[in-house]
């Protein structure tokens, strides 16, 4: 009988792309072939949205990117959905940052903008977790009027007024908090989890048949959601209740010797 086909999903940051030498592993490279070889699904699954992915990231050969938080699902290159925020509520948020006085990216599907000169900002502009030589589109010219955006983020400081934004979109967007004057603001209703039920419906994959691999805490929707959840070796312990197996460090080949272990790839 044919081994059933699995479907795996990756976080980028700390998982496929190393925060210390900013490359994707051969070994992962090599894995993420031979898992597509034997049949099965491999999918980024990131926050970020599609302008934010970094081609080191989507050249590796995965057969689709969730993007946003699930906000659109990319396959084989063509985006099968895509929910972004009305015109209307982008133009209210993008006035409320204003005024609030935050550092912003508001992320779009082809492109994304920043507050220039406040919180975050100089991180961006020298590189930051951005870099790419420029191949990603950030706009350090602020143009809310004609910004169309799928979700954000913001950085606060002591001179913000950051509740003029949580007040503006609480009802429509979960605020996530993910470091100290750092968060992450998404629409309700999507989530990593929620990604990895679209694939699941998609192609009829059965949840025993999930495979979720990450390290933050951004990555604990899957984690929840999926039985077979692998962290990496340095990863937030946000995760130990969920996590099924830890394997090594990007750096030292994890991905690969996890998908081995698990008899993902031959």
């Amino acid at each position: 009988m044919a081994e059933k086909r699995k479907a795996l999903f990756f976080d980028i940051d700390g998982t496929i792309l190393s925060e210390k030498n900013g490359k994707v592993p051969e070994s992962a490279v090599r894995a993420i072939r031979e898992a597509r070889e034997a049949g099965h699904l491999t999918f980024i699954n990131t926050g970020r949205t599609r302008a934010c992915v970094p081609s080191k990231v989507s050249s590796v050969g995965f057969d689709g990117i969730l993007c946003g938080c699930g906000t659109e699902i990319v396959y084989h290159g063509e985006s099968v959905s895509h929910d972004g925020l009305t015109s209307d509520f982008c133009r209210e948020i993008a006035a409320a940052v204003k005024k609030a006085d935050v550092g912003a990216i508001l992320e779009g599907e082809e492109f994304y903008f920043a507050v220039p000169d406040r919180p975050g900002f100089a991180y961006l502009k020298n590189g930051g977790a951005l870099k790419e030589d420029g191949e990603m589109i950030l706009h350090f010219d602020w143009v809310p009027e004609d910004t169309f955006f799928d979700k954000l983020v913001i950085w606060t400081d002591e001179m913000s007024r950051e509740e003029i934004v949580f007040d503006l979109v609480r009802d429509k967007m979960d605020i996530i908090v993910r470091d100290k004057n750092f968060y992450e603001l998404v629409p309700k209703g999507f989530t990593k989890a929620g990604a990895i039920r679209k694939i699941q419906e998609m192609f009829h994959i059965d949840l025993e048949d999930t495979y979720v691999f990450g390290d933050s805490s951004n990555d604990l929707s899957m984690f929840e959601y999926c039985p077979n959840a692998v962290a990496m070796k340095e990863h937030d312990p946000v995760l130990d209740p969920y996590t099924s197996y830890v394997t090594d460090t990007v750096e030292n080949d994890g991905i690969w010797k996890a998908m081995k272990v698990l008899k993902l790839i031959p």
